[in-house]
């Protein structure tokens, strides 16, 4: 195999593997919440730790998970449109200067369902293209994010 045609390949195949990288990402918050629509700019800022409240005043509980998970890495980049070392360094600064807190983070996606579930004012992300667990959950509902 020549080295065009090498390239042609490896292209392809980066390109296919593209197309299955990006997951069903789901956006639930604890039921309570007022919301059932925010924009992607509200959704950044909320996830910054930048928007503290809830528009009817209520408190945002931001739920992460670790910064190398792959989901959280993937969710970060396409959902939020930031690079997660970008998210790191934004939390730091609020933390560091005293304006803020960071989100808290929890290991799995179980952990995810079960924090967002019993926390009102939560927040968090879901992988719906894995785990099929959050549709039924109770004291759990899914944001429409709009453009």
């Amino acid at each position: 195999m020549d080295f065009r045609k090498a390239i042609a390949y490896f292209a392809l195949v980066v390109s296919l593997v593209g197309l299955t990288l990006p997951a069903k990402a789901a956006v639930l918050v604890h039921v309570d919440t007022s919301v059932n629509v925010v924009s992607s700019r509200f959704l950044l800022s909320a996830f910054s730790m930048r928007t503290r409240f809830w528009p009817d005043g209520e408190p945002i509980r931001v739920f992460v998970l670790p910064d190398n998970h792959p989901y959280h890495v993937r969710f970060i980049k396409q959902q939020l449109g930031v690079f997660p070392y970008q998210m790191r360094g934004n939390w730091d600064r609020i933390a560091f200067s005293g304006a803020g807190t960071y989100p808290e983070v929890v290991k799995t996606m179980e952990e995810m369902l079960e924090k967002i579930s019993t926390t009102p004012g939560a927040i968090g992300y879901y992988d719906l293209d894995t785990h099929f667990q959050a549709i039924g959950v109770p004291n759990v509902k899914m944001l429409r994010i709009k453009e």
